[in-house]
């Protein structure tokens, strides 16, 4: 299949020909935007959490039940656009044309796909001002994430390396049952502790493909259509290493030690990514009792 080529009878929607005309590898040659954006982002992470230390919390709901409906649709659309192109290349040659695949940036369908999903992690940093002004506890793994996952797409994008098509799909597939999950907590529905333990264990699991995908890179990078750079697999090593590590020790915290210390009846403790709703029961009951 060559880049110009579709996913066999599948046609691109409308919006998915809204960049047809544009030179997207002008826009990504400009590192000046994820860099000065992703240091105003740790700049609010650090101002933010100090200037809210003498303020009261925010309740902030209805904003967050509008951010997560957004971005759970979109990632359910993305979700299944991205089957098709799995669909195609496993059936051309397997899990090795998956990963190694490169065409996915410039083909039909896919080449819109790529680079809403490359701005959407930009836009994702708003997940960490609805912790910040709501005074959660903003741990390490979340900024970290949203931070260096923001970097390695655009530098992804950026050199057209292989792995996206991987990265892409799980990420998308994770993010619309963990944004489906937000938006049904927003909207004051109490969902069972096994749902939080689903999502994160979905994330590790991610993790794991992540990893995976790297060693498959560093294997088949001699041939020619495994297109990847010395810096895009040790910085994609290092990443999706470090985010196993730090899930799966939030895993063992949030739901395997907490429960042997604590009795069934205390709160649950959410995941990271849940740690994003979970107070949400607990402003319906202060309104009420007011």
């Amino acid at each position: 299949m060559n880049a110009s080529q579709g996913y066999g009878h599948y046609e691109p929607w409308w919006f998915e020909k809204a960049l047809d005309d544009i030179d997207l590898k002008v826009v990504t040659m400009n590192w000046n935007f994820p860099v000065y954006l992703s240091i105003m982002y740790i700049g609010i992470v650090v101002a933010g959490k100090k200037c809210m230390e003498t303020r009261n919390r925010y309740d902030l709901r209805r904003p967050m039940l509008a951010w997560s409906i957004l971005l759970a649709v979109f990632s359910i659309i993305g979700t299944t656009r991205m089957l098709i192109m799995l669909q195609h290349l496993y059936t051309e040659g397997g899990i090795r044309r998956i990963v190694c695949d490169t065409g996915l940036y410039h083909r039909p369908i896919t080449r819109f796909w790529c680079a809403a999903f490359l701005y959407s992690k930009f836009f994702e940093y708003v997940d960490t001002l609805f912790i910040i002004f709501r005074k959660q506890n903003l741990i390490f793994l979340h900024w970290y994430h949203h931070l260096t996952v923001a970097l390695f797409c655009w530098s992804c994008y950026d050199g057209k390396n292989a792995g996206g098509a991987v990265f892409m799909s799980f990420n998308c597939f994770i993010h619309a049952m963990m944004y489906t999950y937000y938006a049904i907590r927003a909207a004051g529905v109490k969902l069972p502790r096994f749902v939080s333990i689903v999502i994160t264990g979905s994330q590790i699991i991610q993790m794991v493909v992540g990893c995976l995908t790297m060693y498959g890179l560093v294997i088949w990078r001699s041939e020619s259509s495994c297109r990847t750079t010395d810096h895009h697999l040790l910085s994609g090593v290092i990443m999706y290493a470090s985010y196993l590590v730090l899930f799966i020790h939030f895993f063992y915290n949030s739901y395997v030690k907490k429960r042997a210390n604590s009795s069934p009846q205390k709160e649950e403790i959410h995941s990271k990514e849940v740690t994003f709703a979970n107070e949400i029961d607990q402003n319906t009951t202060i309104r009420r009792r007011k």
